[in-house]
């Protein structure tokens, strides 16, 4: 991981995020990779965790916050007024506790021009549980125009009174509410309940892991926004993406 990040091995791959209803693409997910010499190119699974137990998971963040800002800028540039496209960033929760984080994202904005509101930081919900940091951070980002995504909406503890104090208008479902749809009828409940609580809660959802068109069908009835999945794109490289953009 240190030789990655000094010799420009990493690089991001970008999975296309699409309206469930015109199936136009809307955003994407940066998504790290590294590339190895003899191992190709290696997927986060593999690399994330020893991260995550070392200090290199702030620079491995702060590396993937730039290079996805610098070049989804032109992209979202291209946006024609009134249509909107989001970039969303993992983020850690170490990285988010951090008490220069706020200041990190400022910085990177600054550095590559990237606007502010097409800028989504993803966080789990396991970030919450320090609601007073995590309420300072949301509403400090707000303040300059971020706005955050909850991503494995539903996987947490906290869901209901961390999102009645934070200033969240995302969310994310996570694949395993939904894997088993349109069969499961308990899945589909859980599904609904979550609609009912973000159309309460003004929140805009996202579901990832849509791998077949019947989900797509029915996730779209039951009022939920935005898809991911291997249904309309695995995660592309830069240039995969403006082709398909382009099409």
């Amino acid at each position: 991981m240190h030789r990655a990040l000094e010799t420009d091995s990493l690089l991001v791959h970008y999975q296309p995020r699409v309206d469930l209803k015109t199936r136009q693409i809307v955003g994407v997910e940066a998504l790290v990779r590294c590339r190895h010499p003899e191992r190709g190119v290696i997927y986060p699974d593999s690399f994330i965790t020893i991260a995550e137990q070392s200090d290199l998971i702030e620079q491995l963040g702060c590396w993937v916050l730039h290079s996805a800002c610098r070049e989804m800028l032109d992209v979202v540039r291209s946006i024609k007024p009134g249509e909107q496209f989001h970039i969303a960033v993992n983020v850690s929760v170490r990285q988010f506790l951090l008490n220069d984080f706020v200041d990190v994202v400022r910085s990177v904005l600054d550095e590559t021009g990237f606007p502010a509101q097409a800028l989504e930081p993803e966080i789990t919900e396991s970030t919450l549980q320090t609601t007073e940091h995590s309420l300072s951070t949301l509403k400090a980002l707000n303040e300059i125009g971020v706005a955050v995504r909850i991503d494995d909406f539903g996987t947490g503890y906290s869901s209901l009174s961390a999102l009645r104090n934070l200033p969240v208008k995302r969310i994310k479902i996570d694949r395993s509410f939904i894997v088993e749809l349109p069969e499961s009828d308990s899945q589909k409940a859980v599904v609904e309940a979550i609609v009912a609580l973000s159309r309460a809660m003004y929140l805009t959802i996202t579901v990832e892991g849509i791998e077949r068109p019947e989900q797509a069908d029915l996730l779209r009835k039951l009022g939920c926004h935005e898809g991911q999945g291997y249904l309309f794109a695995h995660p592309l490289s830069l240039d995969e993406l403006l082709k398909r953009l382009r099409t």
